[in-house]
């Protein structure tokens, strides 16, 4: 709730680079490990997990950065498209 005085917008800033600054210091998980599991799931995907469409040879195993887990075999690609962003967007709706 906006107190008496303060300025929305500087408020507004100040919060935004806040937890920008709290997104950025999420601990990364740095090791990879597949389960017997994702292995072989992996070896036998045909498909790309992220686009949906028949894998080549160029077939890769998808992570997630943030929990190490494996998330489905894609085009190399597809992967390096599907990464962590390093911005976060901010939408403005009628400036009012």
């Amino acid at each position: 709730m906006q107190r008496e005085g303060e300025d929305v917008a500087q408020v507004f800033v100040e919060r935004l680079e806040r937890d920008v600054k709290r997104l950025n210091n999420i601990p990364r998980v740095r090791l990879f490990m597949m389960t017997i599991e994702d292995k072989e799931n992996h070896k036998n995907a045909s498909m790309c997990w992220i686009y949906v469409q028949a894998l080549g040879e160029d077939k890769v195993w998808d992570h997630c950065h943030l929990t190490a887990k494996y998330r489905g075999s894609a085009h190399k690609i597809c992967n390096l498209k599907h990464r962590l962003p390093k911005y976060v967007p901010v939408y403005f709706h009628k400036l009012a």
